[in-house]
C-alpha cells in the first residue's frame, strides 16, 4: 500500500491558445511520494554532420519517478513542481494492490520542464 509523504503543485494541461501552445489550469496541491531523482550530464552532438573533431556539448538531463495516489488525476504533458524542480509528465503506469487487485497508485516518470 502506498502512503504519500510529500506534496507538490500539479497543473493539468487544458486548452490551446491561438499559437497552438497548451494552456494550463491553476496549480493544485497534491500528495505524492518521490522514488528517484537522477540528474546527469550527457554529451550531445553540436553539429549535424558530426565532423571528425566530434564537437559536442554537455546537456543536463533530469529523470524523476514520483508516485501519486489513485485519487489524483494526472495526464501526459501535465506540469508538476516539487522542491524547486519544474517537471513534465512523460510516462504513467498504473500500479495495483497485491491483495485485492484494485488500483493503488500511479507511477509517473518526469523529464525537466522545457525552459
Amino acid at each position: 500500500m502506498f502512503l504519500p509523504n510529500k506534496f507538490g503543485m500539479l497543473s493539468r494541461k487544458s486548452t490551446r491558445n491561438i499559437y497552438g501552445e497548451f494552456n494550463y489550469a491553476a496549480a493544485v496541491r497534491v500528495p505524492c511520494g518521490m522514488v528517484g531523482n537522477l540528474t546527469s550530464a550527457q554529451k550531445t552532438p553540436v553539429r549535424a554532420d558530426s565532423s571528425a573533431d566530434r564537437g559536442a556539448s554537455e546537456e543536463t538531463v533530469v529523470k524523476t519517478k514520483i508516485l501519486f495516489p489513485a485519487t489524483v488525476t494526472i495526464g501526459q504533458g501535465d506540469r508538476f513542481e516539487i522542491e524547486g524542480l519544474k517537471l513534465r509528465v512523460i510516462g504513467i503506469e498504473q500500479r495495483f494492490s497485491v491483495v485485492g487487485g484494485q488500483l493503488d497508485h500511479f507511477e509517473v516518470d518526469f523529464d525537466v520542464w522545457p525552459a
